[in-house]
């Protein structure tokens, strides 16, 4: 499986992901690239993971430009929540 990750810049959260990631690779083989290093946009991922707030969702989408974009997971480490209900 083939894995686009987008992580807020913070420590707690690139902690995070790497815990998210370790878990993965432990049930076979994965591919995992990071947004800041894409460089063909019409690359393929199966799932992208963020870890993050909603700019970390809207980054991720930005990065990857007018292809239709992979399932994402998200993990919430966001503080505003513009995108969630409100209640």
């Amino acid at each position: 499986m083939r894995f686009l990750v987008a992580c807020k810049p913070d420590a707690k959260a690139r902690a995070g992901l790497q815990a998210i990631i370790d878990c993965i690779q432990k049930s076979g083989k994965a591919k995992f690239t990071d947004i800041d290093s894409v460089s063909d946009k019409h690359q393929l991922f199966d799932y992208a993971i963020s870890v993050g707030g909603d700019g970390t969702i809207l980054r991720l989408n930005r990065a990857l430009g007018l292809m239709k974009p992979p399932p994402v997971i998200p993990f919430s480490a966001g503080t505003l929540g513009f995108l969630l209900p409100f209640k």
